[in-house]
């Protein structure tokens, strides 16, 4: 009975962990995996993937509700992947710091007239 709990509650620490870095889900496979190798019963890696699912479903929940679109953890990995993948990585992101401030100092000019 321990050792469920155990696999339950690492599965809602990994799932926790997962609404802050969904990469990390990538690896629920590998640790159910381990987990049946290392007990020998299917209670164990179920309990962990159900202890993962939790926290993911109810923050799809929260995105469904406020968004209105299915979204499991976030909606920001396309854009992420091109950034950090783009042969012109150095030049986007220093696109992007220039667009952000040059419009920031706009807004603060409108704002203060």
């Amino acid at each position: 009975m321990l050792l469920r709990r155990r696999g339950f509650g690492a599965g809602v620490l990994w799932g926790l962990a997962a609404t802050a870095t969904p990469n990390i889900l990538f690896a629920v496979p590998a640790a159910s995996w381990w987990a049946w190798r290392r007990i020998r019963t299917l209670a164990m890696p179920g309990l962990f993937v159900l202890g993962v699912a939790l926290p993911v479903l109810a923050v799809a929940a929260r995105n469904f509700m406020v968004a209105g679109e299915t979204v499991l953890i976030s909606s920001n990995g396309g854009i992420n992947f091109y950034i950090g993948n783009n042969p012109d990585y150095d030049r986007t992101i220093a696109c992007g710091r220039a667009v952000n401030s040059s419009a920031w100092r706009r807004s603060r000019k409108t704002s203060a007239s």
